[in-house]
This record gives C-alpha cells, sequence and structure tokens, in this order.
C-alpha cells in the first residue's frame, strides 16, 4: 500500500505542476509559432537581493508554485543555463535566463534558446515595468 501511496503522490505532483504550467500558458496566449511573447510587469521579489536591475528577461518558465519553479530552475542551471527566480505581483515565479538591457540581444537569445532547446519553445520576454 505504501507503494501505491508514493505513487499516487507523485502522480498528483506532476498534475498540480501541469495544471501550473497549462494555467501560465495559457494566460499568456503563448502561440505555437516563432512569434515572441513580450509582457510587461512589474517584478516584487528577485531571487537575490543582489541582483541588478534590467529592463528585460527571458523567462524559460513561470509557474505559480515556487517549487514547480525551483525544479525547473534546477533542470536549466544543469543545462548549462544559470537562471533566477522573479516573483511578479500577482505571486507568480518567473524563471529568467538572461537578464539584460538590450532588447535585440534579448530577443536573439530567445530565438537561440528555442532553436536550441525545444522543451523550451513557449521562451518569451518579460519587460520589467518602471516602478
Amino acid at each position: 500500500m505504501l507503494i501505491i501511496a508514493g505513487c499516487g503522490s507523485q502522480k498528483k505532483a506532476q498534475t498540480s505542476e501541469q495544471e501550473d504550467l497549462n494555467s501560465e500558458t495559457q494566460q499568456l496566449n503563448i502561440p505555437a509559432d516563432d512569434k515572441i511573447i513580450e509582457k510587461e510587469e512589474k517584478i516584487v521579489e528577485p531571487s537575490s537581493s543582489q541582483s541588478a536591475v534590467f529592463r528585460y528577461y527571458v523567462i524559460v518558465g513561470s509557474f505559480k508554485f515556487k517549487t514547480n519553479a525551483l525544479t525547473r530552475q534546477k533542470e536549466v542551471d544543469n543545462k548549462g543555463m544559470p537562471s533566477e527566480l522573479l516573483r511578479n505581483e500577482e505571486g507568480f515565479y518567473r524563471v529568467s535566463v538572461i537578464a539584460t538591457d538590450d532588447v535585440s540581444f534579448a530577443r536573439e537569445r530567445i530565438h537561440w534558446i528555442r532553436e536550441n532547446h525545444p522543451e523550451y519553445a513557449d521562451t518569451w520576454l518579460l519587460i520589467r515595468k518602471e516602478e
């Protein structure tokens, strides 16, 4: 019985994460084509208080639950893409792999990520709202 209960918990966690991904992806209306979604929002909590403030962030994951964001962060870090967590006013956690003030560079990196890491085909651009 313990094995069944353990599998159920894992399945529930996977379902919760999938629902987390689906709800945010639908909210952003991310298309299947190569168009880059841009969303302007206020960041209320960077992962480090020592983080520099930039205008553009390349986002490879967005999650309602911090544990799911940390899982994605570890995943991209293991693929050689250092990342940081950001949190917006609505409480969503964003996994950012690029922070820059150069919008052209950010867009180029989005295309590069999509081409070289198809599992992140829904990568998008966060534009930091001025405070």
